[in-house]
């Protein structure tokens, strides 16, 4: 029986060791196989280091040639950074805006002659006798592109002294501009704006320094920028209205000379003070008179008041004149000095909640012109001229708001003639987008004269061409414009 039990417990080791011995081979296996993605994890990692290692050498280059360009953005504004700084700085704004014009007077083809040769197509077929009406949008039953605007600049800090600004602009109201006022005569190309609108304008185009004297500088330009004088701007995203008014197209839009300007904060007040060669934007003068550009403004929460005067410049850049001599004759006071045209403007804003807004201007012509060879000399050297302006708009919601101008004007031509004109312009403006804005508008023009025929305004084509036959006007206009 001995033997027996011996084997029992023999059988019973034998199985108890297999087990054991099969799990030593598994744990075995898995120790091989942890070791070989051990190894594949440290290839991995090296392979990780060394395109961190690359990376690096990378980061050094591009580092050292900042360093060498100047550009060290790490040092900061101000230490050496000054591409860098200058390219932060640029300022890039713009907008393109684009119409239809229709007039009501039912105009027929043959009031719409194509040229500006004849004194009677002044304006174009909206312009009206004297080329006021709706300056830029002189043609009816037309689209056309308004202005593509593409400004650029660096304004002038007390950190950054140096400054510069520069506007380009296209289209028909870029054509229209090209001696810098609606009512101009003498580049030839009259008064009429049916250009192609291809030709670029260039609005405004200076240099600027902030000379560091007092809490605020004093700034001085060099080149051409806007006029100080009127309530509306050449620049179509900044009005209510689509079209201009009568008020405006008198009224220079920029000037080429000197101007410098400052501001005292503790009074409000904004002052500016130029010489320009002329009342409009010559690029070079054409007699040895020059022009004063000059103005304050105060500025308070709600309301501000503004005086610009203008005095000096040739006869020859201020449209009445212009027209007078086209029409009977004589020079523009072009190559003398004992011209000049001058105004008075003053501006007056109220802005009584956040969505009504208002504006009043007025301006004051008078002309000196000692011409005693010229016809209408005497007669202009006595002309006076009383414009005023005033309008509103009312944010009837964020995106849609309405606004209304109405203008007058007096003309007293040294007692050959009275001329009265008037005008109501009613506009909708509503923001399809942050950026997209679309308006339509209603605008109605009157004029007459005194002894005269009041007649200044196309009706019909009966007549024949260039035949003005009516005493007042109405157009409708649509817009869209897009700011960028």
């Amino acid at each position: 029986m001995r033997p027996s039990w011996k084997i029992l417990v023999t059988v019973a080791a034998t199985l108890l060791a297999v087990p054991q011995l099969a799990l030593a081979d598994d744990v075995e296996d898995q120790l091989k196989q942890m070791q070989q993605r051990m190894s594949e994890m440290e290839d991995k990692l090296q392979a990780t280091s060394d395109e961190l290692e690359t990376s690096k050498e990378r980061v050094d280059q591009q580092e050292a040639l900042i360093k060498k360009a100047g550009i060290d953005e790490s040092r900061g504004a101000g230490s050496g950074s000054a591409a860098l700084d200058f390219l932060k700085s640029i300022q890039l704004d713009g907008f393109v805006a684009s119409s239809y014009t229709y007039n009501f007077n039912m105009l027929h083809s043959s009031d719409l002659p194509q040229g500006d040769s004849a004194p009677s197509t002044v304006g174009g077929e909206n312009g009206g006798l004297l080329g006021l009406t709706a300056p830029g949008h002189t043609n009816s039953n037309s689209f056309q592109l308004d202005q593509l605007w593409i400004g650029i600049g660096k304004p002038a800090t007390m950190e950054s002294n140096a400054g510069f600004r520069a506007d380009i602009v296209f289209g028909a109201l870029a054509d229209a501009n090209r001696e810098g006022t609606f009512y101009t005569f003498d580049d030839g190309t009259g008064f009429d704006d049916h250009g192609s609108g291809d030709l670029p304008h260039l609005f405004q185009a200076y240099a600027e320094y902030l000379a560091p004297v007092g809490e605020n500088g004093i700034s001085v330009k060099g080149g051409r920028f806007a006029t100080l004088i009127g309530a509306e701007s050449f620049r179509q995203d900044q009005n209510w209205n689509i079209t201009r008014g009568i008020t405006w197209a008198l009224q220079p839009v920029n000037h080429t000379g000197l101007m410098t300007s400052g501001r005292c904060s503790s009074c409000n007040l904004d002052w500016s003070l130029g010489v320009v060669n002329g009342y409009s934007d010559t690029m070079s003068d054409r007699d040895n008179g020059k022009g004063v550009l000059g103005g304050l403004k105060w500025s308070g929460e709600k309301m501000s008041l503004a005086t610009n005067v203008f005095w000096g410049g040739d006869i020859g850049d201020f449209g009445p004149t212009a027209l007078a001599y086209s029409v009977f004759g004589g020079d523009f006071g072009v190559g003398r000095t004992t011209d000049q045209v001058g105004v008075l403007d003053a501006i007056f804003t109220w802005n009584p909640t956040d969505r009504l807004s208002t504006w009043v201007n007025f301006d004051y012509y008078w002309l000196h012109d000692h011409s005693p060879n010229d016809f209408l000399g005497s007669a202009i050297e006595d002309t006076n001229i009383y414009a005023g302006a005033i309008a509103s708009r009312y944010a009837i919601t964020d995106s849609t708001g309405v606004a209304m101008r109405a203008e007058y004007q007096w003309w007293d031509v040294g007692g050959f003639t009275d001329l009265n004109l008037w005008a109501i312009t009613g506009t909708v403006d509503h923001a399809l987008t942050e950026n997209l804005i679309v308006k339509v508008e209603a605008r109605y023009d009157n004029q007459s004269f005194r002894g005269g025929n009041d007649n200044v305004f196309f009706m019909d084509g009966h007549e024949g061409p260039g035949v003005y036959d009516d005493d007042d006007q109405v157009m409708g206009v649509v817009q869209m414009m897009y700011k960028f």
